[in-house]
């Protein structure tokens, strides 16, 4: 591991285990419990791929990512569900009209979520990974959704977060894919150093965003 990349992972690691801190100092770790979740995942999962190949064979190792990557898309779109449920007790009350009109919203986010995803290359000098980009879609949608019914909340900026790096490791991965093709080493270099900025960029915002919350109440 090259220098840069062993900052870029510290940096990481030291930044998502602040998060966190914050999430139970702030009262909130329980009520957003989900992403509480997923982000000790997050932080056991960097640790474990830092150090598995050291012990283990490239094959053994491609085989532990896969099955992580299984484990993260689950947990994320656990948070999506939590992100439905939080906005659809924040409407107020329901009637049978919203009700309907709320469950139609969900399952055309849901489809058009799932067709942004499947419009992407499935192969490549670099694969895209279709599972990052249905959980950006379909946060942006809930993020949308949200605005238009005025509702905030750190659910929401969670939505909002993964909305954003689901957008740009997706735009990652096509630049990567451009450079693989051309050859460009630098090209494919502003590719995988991009999307890690952009993920750390997206930790300090919930970062500002959970301490802006009065604490123990995740609901303003």
């Amino acid at each position: 591991m090259s220098d840069v990349n062993l900052t870029i992972w510290i940096g990481s690691l030291a930044l998502q285990m602040l998060l966190v801190s914050i999430l139970f100092m702030r009262g909130l770790a329980r009520r957003v419990s989900l992403f509480t979740l997923l982000l000790l995942f997050y932080i056991a999962r960097s640790v474990l791929l830092f150090l598995l190949p050291r012990y283990v064979s490239h094959e053994t190792f491609g085989d532990w990512y896969e099955i992580l990557s299984y484990l993260d898309l689950a947990l994320e779109l656990l948070i999506a569900t939590g992100v439905v449920i939080f906005i659809l007790r924040r409407t107020g009350k329901q009637t049978s009209l919203s009700m309907v009109a709320a469950a139609g919203i969900l399952i055309a986010g849901v489809a058009l979520a799932f067709l942004v995803a499947m419009a992407l290359p499935s192969v490549g000098p670099v694969p895209l990974d279709r599972g990052m980009a249905f959980i950006a879609a379909l946060m942006l949608i809930l993020s949308v959704w949200a605005a238009l019914s005025r509702i905030r909340g750190p659910w929401i900026r969670i939505a909002q977060g993964f909305a954003v790096y689901g957008i740009g490791a997706t735009s990652a991965g096509l630049l990567k894919s451009q450079a693989a093709l051309r050859r460009n080493t630098h090209l494919f270099a502003i590719g995988v150093y991009g999307q890690a900025a952009v993920y750390l960029a997206v930790v300090v915002f919930w970062i500002f965003a959970i301490r802006a919350q009065p604490a123990g109440s995740p609901d303003r």
